[in-house]
């Protein structure tokens, strides 16, 4: 049924378009559009109700916004204008001009936000970026999570990034996790490159690998071993085991 001007339905069955204009739905069944200058070619149960948008081949999905898509999948919604959901299940796209490529249950919040894939990824920060894993959650302004489980930036995090791992957590800006477990950075321009539970909290620390150590001095590293601190400013830890070490500028090797 066609209620609107200069608008088309081509084949399939009980498409509509409502009070709206320069619309077209090709095949399909039981599609909708509320909304001019849209398009739904094929799927069941789809909707359009932004002016501009369309949906390819999908399935109970939903389009409320300007200058929209989906383009395929299954259950998927768009809430924000300039946004796109390429395909997969139960997907969200919530932030302006953000993008979802496929997996289950991704969401995006930030404007110019992507989840590229996975399941139960969020992409909340402004420019934030998931590239796949589960329940991975990038909070911070330009922050990314490549990969892994379980993952978060936080809201501070502005500017970081997690390579992989499983919950690891960044909430210093500009800092860096590249993998391992159970790993944490508070520190700004701070780093861990593997291990599993390690904390890097001073600003400009680094931790390489190991398990449970602590660096919370400026300046300072720990380099590998096991339940290592460093405190003081500018020191370092070569590797061992239950290494503590203050005051400025020393190494123990």
């Amino acid at each position: 049924m066609i209620d609107g001007r200069s608008s088309a339905i081509i084949g399939g069955m009980k498409n509509r378009i409502d009070s709206s204009r320069f619309n077209s739905i090709i095949i399909g069944e039981s599609n909708l559009i509320s909304a001019s200058y849209a398009s739904i070619i094929g799927g069941k149960a789809n909707e359009v109700a932004g002016s501009g948008s369309s949906i390819l081949g999908s399935g109970s999905s939903t389009v409320q916004a300007e200058y929209s898509s989906i383009g395929g999948g299954r259950n998927n919604r768009v809430l924000t204008d300039f946004s796109v959901i390429s395909g997969g299940v139960n997907q969200l796209g919530g932030g302006v001009a953000s993008f979802i490529g496929g997996g289950v249950q991704n969401e995006t919040e930030g404007i110019s936000s992507a989840v590229i894939a996975g399941c139960g990824n969020l992409s909340e920060g402004n420019q934030s970026f998931v590239g796949a894993g589960a329940y991975n959650k990038s909070r911070g302004l330009y922050s990314s999570i490549i990969g892994g489980n379980q993952n978060t930036t936080t809201a501070n995090a502005d500017g970081s990034v997690i390579v992989a791992g499983t919950q690891d957590t960044i909430s210093g800006t500009y800092s860096f996790v590249a993998g391992g477990g159970l790993q944490y950075v508070s520190g700004n321009f701070a780093a861990i490159a593997g291990g599993s539970q390690n904390r890097a909290e001073g600003t400009q620390s680094f931790i390489g690998g190991g398990n449970l150590n602590r660096v919370v001095g400026l300046n300072s590293a720990v380099v590998g071993g096991i339940s290592h601190e460093a405190l003081g400013i500018g020191v370092a830890v070569m590797g061992g085991e239950n290494h503590g070490i203050l005051g400025q500028n020393t190494t123990i090797a």
